[in-house]
């Protein structure tokens, strides 16, 4: 017992410089977006999947990534802009990033509409999503909101002026009907013709903001009952909406109801596009699975979207 308390302890103080580090990145990244205005919103450089990036995703990027190495923790970065790297030998982490989730709605509507930075940081070089330790998404705008998933400890607003945490809870004692605000990205073609076929039938189906950082906000908040999300090209957002789901106490599934703890970040599902469900309880994420048929809606194609 005398030797374990040391490692205990020191793995207790890398976890919290890594809470530390994920709530100072992304209070930077909301400075950077006052700060650079409208200039944010112009084409930098291309990405590594060949798309254009707006100067507030590559620095916004920078921001987080800064303060993580400011740890001197060894970890394996997987980001949107910077693609893939290691930060030192044998990483001890894996971290999930993306600096602006919702590039288009920044674009469109910066200030108006919700975006935001999203990070995940999961234990070990090949974790699964149960692996998670901690994950932070910084809200942009309308209303500036930094919020902060811990494993084991749930979820949190964090006041940008003082550093405080006031936890968050939501009501999950919910059952599937017809009146459930049910948000989806109608940018993928399934979801698109899902929502067109069950408009009339499910009056609060809707898809809010091309954003899935303002969807786990909306979702944390109880401002929708239902999220149905995609895996997308490194799954860097679901990651994070993983940590945040299970922290509140709800669930994270595949298109079949069953939970995604178990599976391996970096390679569940890599090479397609398969629906997820995002749910207060597991028994409305089978309801939802069965009743929208989500196992029949796939794609093979990784299109440039989101």
């Amino acid at each position: 017992m005398t030797e374990e308390y040391p490692l205990n302890h020191e793995a207790s103080e890398k976890k919290e410089a890594i809470i530390q580090a994920l709530i100072s990145g992304l209070k930077a990244t909301h400075e950077l977006h006052e700060s650079l205005g409208e200039s944010g919103t112009v084409d930098f450089q291309e990405n590594q999947f060949g798309e254009k990036a707006l100067t507030m995703d590559v620095q916004s990027e920078e921001k987080i990534i800064d303060e993580l190495k400011e740890t001197n923790i060894p970890m394996n970065l997987v980001s949107e802009e910077h693609g893939q790297f290691s930060t030192g030998e044998n990483p001890l982490y894996t971290v999930s990033l993306d600096g602006l989730d919702g590039s288009g709605e920044y674009k469109g509507r910066r200030g108006e509409s919700m975006y935001g930075a999203m990070v995940c940081v999961l234990e070990g070089d090949n974790p699964t999503y149960d692996d998670y330790v901690a994950a932070g998404v910084m809200i942009h705008s309308p209303n500036p909101n930094l919020l902060l998933a811990i494993k084991g400890q749930g979820v949190f607003s964090v006041d940008l002026s003082t550093g405080e945490r006031k936890q968050i809870s939501r009501d999950n004692d919910k059952q599937f009907s017809e009146q459930a605000v049910i948000d989806l990205d109608r940018n993928w073609p399934p979801y698109r013709q899902l929502l067109d076929k069950n408009s009339s039938n499910f009056p609060n189906m809707q898809c809010a903001f091309f954003s899935s950082a303002a969807r786990l906000a909306l979702f944390v908040e109880g401002k929708i009952d239902l999220g149905l999300e995609w895996t997308r090209k490194q799954n860097l957002e679901q990651a994070v909406m993983y940590a945040f789901a299970r922290e509140v106490g709800g669930v994270m599934t595949a298109a079949s109801g069953v939970s995604i703890g178990s599976e391996k970040y970096k390679t569940f599902r890599q090479d397609i596009h398969v629906p997820l469900i995002v749910a207060p309880n597991q028994e409305m994420a089978s309801v939802a699975s069965r009743r929208f048929n989500l196992p029949s809606l796939q794609s093979y194609t990784y299109d440039k979207i989101g």
